[in-house]
C-alpha cells in the first residue's frame, strides 16, 4: 500500500488490501441502514468510477451519497462503538459531510434531475456526480483494479454484506478508512457548494450521459456563458445613443386593463351593481324605489380602474452563418474555441435578455440555414437545443433549421436566393413586433432593412468585430491581452442595442 501526499490518491496494488478497504469501508455508511441492493448499487458506481481512472471515496460515503441523491425507505442506522474507530469521527462525519449534502441546493436539483432516470442511467449519473463531487472537493480517494470490483459484484449481495459488518465490527475500519474519512471531514468543511451550476446541468440536460465530446461541448458553452453572464450589469443597460425608432402594429390582444374594481360610484353597468342595491326592488308596487333611485343615479356601482396595460413586443432574430464553421478553432488566446464563445455570447444574451425585458412578449429565433444540401452547423444547433430546453419549452425561443423539430420557415434552401428570403422574413415579422436581427459570421454582413434594427458580428479572429445598423463600430476598451474580456464587451454592447 502507498499512501497519497498532499491529497494524492492512494494506490492498493496489494488484492487483499484492496478487498479489506472496499468491505470495511462499504459497511460505514451514516445515512441509512445498508440493504443489500443499496450494496450492489453501490459496487456498481464504484466500478463505474473505477473504469474511467477516477479514485474512489471510502464507499461507505458513496452509500451515503446515493441515499441522499435517491431516497428510499431505508432504515436509519443503529449506533454502534466500532474498534479502532475514533469516537469523534462519526459525529464529525454525520454533522460536516452529510449534514452539508441534506442542505445543499444543488444537490437538490441533481436529485430532481437523477429520479426521472432509468435504473441503468442511474449508475452512470450517480458516478458521473461523484466524480465532479471529488474533483470539486480536491479529495484524493483510492485507486484500486477494477477487478476486485467485479469480483465482489458477482459474489452474493447478502453475504458479502454479512462479511463486511463481521469484518468491520470485529477488527475496525483499518487506519487507512479512518484517514480517508479524516481527509473528506477536511476537504468538506472548505466546501462552497457540492455541485457546479454545469454539473447539475448535464445531469438535467442528461449530457452526463453522452459521448464525451458532446459532454465537452455542452460543460463549456454553459461555464463560458455563465462567465459572460457574470461580468454583465445586474439591472438592465441603457440604450445607446443614436437609435432610431420604427413602426410597429400594436395588437389589440397586446393590451389588456389592469387592476380591478378600486371605488364605488353612482355611474355603471348591471353587471357592477352592488348586490346590496336589490333590497329596493319591491314586489307589488311600480315605480318602486329601486327604479326611483336608478333614475335619481343614486344607486351604486363598483368602478374599475380603466388604464391600460400595453406589452411590448419584441422579435429577435439571431442569425448563425454557416460560415462559422471556420471557427471551430481555439486560439492560444482564449479558454475555449470560438464557435463556443459565439454560441455562449447568443446563450447569455438571451437569458440576459428574458430577465431583463420580463415584461414584454420575447420571441428569438435563431435561424441557421444550410449550405449545398447539408447542415455544417448541426451539431451546434443540437446543442442549442440542449442548454435552450427551457426556453424552448416555453415558446420563447426556436431553434430554426431544414432539418430542426421546430421547423424551417423557408420554402427552400438554395444558397443563392437565401439574403432576399431572410429579408423577407423579417420584414414579415416588422408588421407584428419590433425586430432586431444578429447576423454572426466570419465576416460583417451589411443589410438594407429599414424597418428593423441589425447588428453584425465576425469571428474570424480571437477578439469579435461588430457593427450597427447606423454605421456605428464597436470599438473595444479591454486591455491588451485579455481577448475574453472583449467577448464580454461585445456582449454588453449587443444589449445596449438589443433593449432600445
Amino acid at each position: 500500500m502507498e499512501r497519497g501526499v498532499n491529497g494524492a490518491p492512494v494506490e492498493l496494488r496489494d488484492a487483499e488490501s484492496a478487498r479489506g478497504f472496499v468491505l470495511r469501508s462499504l459497511a460505514m455508511p451514516g445515512h441509512r441502514k445498508p440493504s443489500a441492493a443499496q450494496f450492489q448499487r453501490t459496487l456498481a458506481v464504484a466500478l463505474e468510477l473505477a473504469h474511467g481512472g477516477t479514485p474512489l471515496f471510502p464507499l461507505g460515503m458513496l452509500a451515503d451519497l446515493q441515499s441522499i441523491l435517491l431516497p428510499d425507505d431505508g432504515e436509519p442506522w443503529t449506533r454502534r462503538d466500532t474498534h479502532g474507530w475514533p469516537a469523534p469521527l462519526r459525529q464529525r462525519y454525520e454533522d460536516y459531510v452529510l449534514g452539508r449534502l441534506t442542505t445543499d441546493g444543488t444537490v437538490d436539483r441533481a436529485s430532481d434531475a437523477l429520479r426521472r432516470y432509468k435504473e441503468p442511467e442511474r449508475i452512470r449519473g450517480l458516478a458521473y456526480l461523484a466524480k465532479q463531487f471529488r474533483d470539486h472537493l480536491g479529495f484524493g480517494g483510492v485507486e484500486l483494479s477494477p477487478a476486485i470490483l467485479r469480483s465482489l459484484i458477482k459474489a452474493n449481495p447478502t453475504e458479502l454484506l454479512l462479511e463486511a459488518q463481521k469484518a468491520l465490527f470485529d477488527d475496525g475500519p483499518g487506519p487507512l478508512v479512518v484517514a480517508q474519512y479524516e481527509e473528506l471531514i477536511s476537504c468538506v468543511r472548505r466546501l462552497g457548494v457540492a455541485f457546479e451550476s454545469a454539473d447539475v446541468r448535464a445531469i438535467e440536460d442528461r449530457t452526463a450521459l453522452a459521448e464525451m465530446r458532446e459532454y465537452v461541448a455542452h460543460r463549456q458553452l454553459l461555464v463560458a456563458s455563465a462567465s459572460i453572464e457574470a461580468k454583465l450589469p445586474l439591472r438592465p443597460v441603457r440604450p445607446r445613443r443614436g437609435q432610431r425608432d420604427v413602426a410597429t402594429n400594436v395588437m389589440d390582444e397586446d393590451q389588456y386593463p389592469i387592476g380591478g374594481y378600486s371605488s364605488i360610484g353612482n355611474r355603471g353597468s348591471i353587471e357592477s351593481l352592488l348586490h346590496s342595491q336589490l333590497a329596493y326592488i319591491e314586489e307589488n308596487d311600480r315605480p318602486d324605489l329601486f327604479d326611483i333611485k336608478y333614475l335619481r343615479d343614486e344607486l351604486f356601482f363598483y368602478t374599475r380602474d380603466e388604464n391600460r396595460f400595453l406589452r411590448r413586443r419584441r422579435h429577435y432574430v439571431v442569425v448563425l452563418d454557416p460560415s462559422l464553421v471556420e471557427a471551430r478553432r481555439k486560439d492560444r488566446e482564449l479558454p475555449y474555441q470560438r464557435i463556443v464563445l459565439a454560441l455562449a455570447m447568443v446563450h447569455a444574451i438571451v437569458r440576459k435578455l428574458g430577465e431583463w425585458l420580463s415584461g414584454d412578449a420575447l420571441r428569438f429565433d435563431i435561424v441557421m440555414p444550410g449550405r449545398g444540401g447539408s447542415e455544417p452547423l448541426a451539431d451546434e444547433a443540437k446543442l442549442l437545443e440542449t442548454v435552450l430546453r427551457e426556453e424552448r419549452g416555453r415558446g420563447a425561443v426556436g431553434i430554426l433549421h431544414p432539418g430542426g423539430a421546430d421547423g424551417w420557415p423557408f420554402a427552400a434552401n438554395e444558397d443563392e436566393s437565401w439574403p432576399e428570403r431572410l429579408r423577407d422574413y423579417v420584414l414579415r415579422q416588422t408588421a407584428l413586433a419590433e425586430v432586431h436581427a444578429w447576423h454572426i459570421g466570419e465576416t460583417l454582413a451589411e443589410f438594407d432593412w429599414d424597418a428593423a434594427r441589425w447588428h453584425a458580428m465576425a469571428v474570424s479572429g480571437p477578439i469579435p468585430e461588430l457593427a450597427g445598423d447606423s454605421g456605428e463600430r464597436w470599438l473595444s476598451t479591454a486591455e491588451d491581452g485579455e481577448p475574453f474580456e472583449r467577448w464580454c464587451e461585445a456582449a454588453l454592447w449587443l444589449l445596449e442595442g438589443f433593449v432600445a
